[in-house]
């Protein structure tokens, strides 16, 4: 009774949990997609309600052949034209998905972001059929935003004294809460059991976030699937296939099982390739390197340590920061730049994408010497420009061109409004981001870029 009471107060109030960006991040899934609730949440709000236009969910079979296994289910999708004057940007679909209706014997498999757990996760239950461990892909791990956990892994289970609702909606603090498909979340959802296996994924590639969870106590696996879009009165959902396969060779061996993933990722990766142009790469031997200051003596510090590196197997050096022009050369008086002339930041905050005067030479001198020795050379790219450097004055601080993580909001709350962050929606930033960064391309040399924090100022940023 104290569970339904505080329930039914918590939705009066509109109690929503939300992340650092302002998401609403609904509490315990499970319980949320239960019809009794729903019709709780009607009765509640009927008198409040009004139409808002037609939704429809279209559902089809699917079939798929993948790696020669025969994959079956259907695809759906949800369409909806809303009535005059209003505007919504996303769809977000709650449900539980698990083979045989339950938890026991299930594997996950997900590409858990920070090291959150082992890629399998295989769930456990007691006699009841309670889950005994949590599950999530959102962050819970220590350091990522200090020292103390973000999200306790640990909850009370669902017959002790605690209570479960009270405790996930402060353990939900997670900076963001659902991580992009193929951005700390897999394309793929997957799960297999002895008798057969299960996977969910996107037709395509969109801002597509999803979220997979269970906690102790709960008998079902938690699934969130958004798609965000911008605000229109009309809109159709990316499809999203569900297939399973059973087979008469059933039960599967966990080998097979783990095949039957690998393929259908690789599958989907192909997918997403062909859509985007991406090219995959095999993995090379690496070295990574952090370069805070002096970057004319680490550029000939390390065009000298590049024969012993190429001699010990090293194909990749990834660097951070390469000489990029920024707040600590700056700072620090570098190509005569005098100290009162800077307007703040340090060796993150790139004014200019492009070489600062005084390692361009040394730099052509390493585009050179990496040629000769067939090791590529991939330089930092941060999402992220100081709005007092020649590159956003060239851009414009127009708020158009800069993205946002927190809807209504302008500027960058988590670096600092004076360090915009980038929006390749905009086509007039886009054009002076390409602009610049090929004209550094063909003039000094690099493969490519890794990005640096790239949930937060890449995968997770808003036009």
């Amino acid at each position: 009774m104290w569970e339904v009471e505080r329930a039914h107060i918590a939705l009066e109030l509109g109690d929503i949990q939300r992340d650092a960006y302002g998401f609403a991040h609904l509490q315990l899934l499970a319980e949320i997609a239960e019809v009794s609730i729903r019709k709780r949440t009607y009765e509640d709000w009927k008198e409040k309600l009004r139409p808002m236009g037609k939704l429809i969910w279209r559902v089809r079979p699917a079939s798929m052949n993948i790696g020669g296994w025969p994959w079956l289910g259907w695809s759906q999708s949800y369409a909806f034209e809303l009535s005059e004057g209003m505007e919504i940007n996303s769809i977000r679909q709650i449900g539980t998905w698990e083979l045989g209706g339950g938890l026991e014997g299930v594997t996950a498999v997900n590409m858990r972001y920070r090291g959150l757990g082992k890629i399998e996760h295989p769930f456990e239950v007691d006699e009841n059929e309670w889950l005994l461990q949590s599950f999530s892909t959102t962050e819970i791990v220590p350091g990522a935003a200090g020292k103390e956990y973000l999200v306790s892994p640990v909850l009370p289970t669902g017959e002790s004294d605690g209570d479960r609702s009270w405790g996930l909606r402060h353990r939900l603090a997670a900076w963001i809460c659902r991580m992009g498909r193929g951005a700390g979340v897999n394309f793929v959802d997957f799960q297999y059991h002895a008798n057969g296996m299960f996977c969910s994924f996107p037709d395509r590639q969109g801002d597509l976030r999803a979220l997979t969870e269970a906690f102790p106590g709960n008998r079902v696996l938690s699934q969130t699937d958004e798609e965000l879009f911008s605000k229109r009165a009309s809109h159709e959902s990316i499809p999203q296939h569900y297939l399973a396969l059973v087979s008469d060779e059933a039960p599967w061996s966990v080998d097979e099982s783990r095949n039957r993933w690998k393929e259908v990722d690789q599958y989907v990766r192909d997918r997403v390739s062909e859509e985007l142009g991406f090219v995959q790469h095999d993995v090379l031997p690496s070295v990574g390197m952090l370069w805070e200051y002096r970057y004319t003596e680490e550029i000939e510090r390390l065009i000298k340590d590049l024969p012993e590196l190429a001699a010990g197997g090293v194909r990749q050096i990834l660097l951070h920061n390469p000489g990029w022009v920024n707040g600590g050369s700056l700072r620090r008086g570098e190509d005569g730049v005098d100290e009162k002339d800077h307007r703040g930041g340090g060796n993150c905050n790139v004014y200019d994408w492009v070489p600062m005067p005084h390692t361009r030479e040394p730099w052509k001198r390493l585009k050179a010497a990496l040629a000769e020795h067939q090791v590529a050379y991939y330089v930092w790219l941060s999402g992220m420009s100081h709005e007092a450097g020649d590159f956003a004055q060239r851009v414009g601080l127009n708020p158009e061109h800069w993205a946002m993580n927190i809807p209504g909001t302008q500027g960058n709350p988590t670096y600092g409004y004076d360090m915009p962050k980038h929006n390749p929606h905009s086509p007039v930033f886009l054009r002076e981001f390409q602009k610049t960064l090929g004209d550094s391309h063909k003039a000094f040399g690099f493969q490519g870029f890794w990005g640096d924090s790239s949930q937060n100022l890449m995968f997770s940023q808003l036009a």
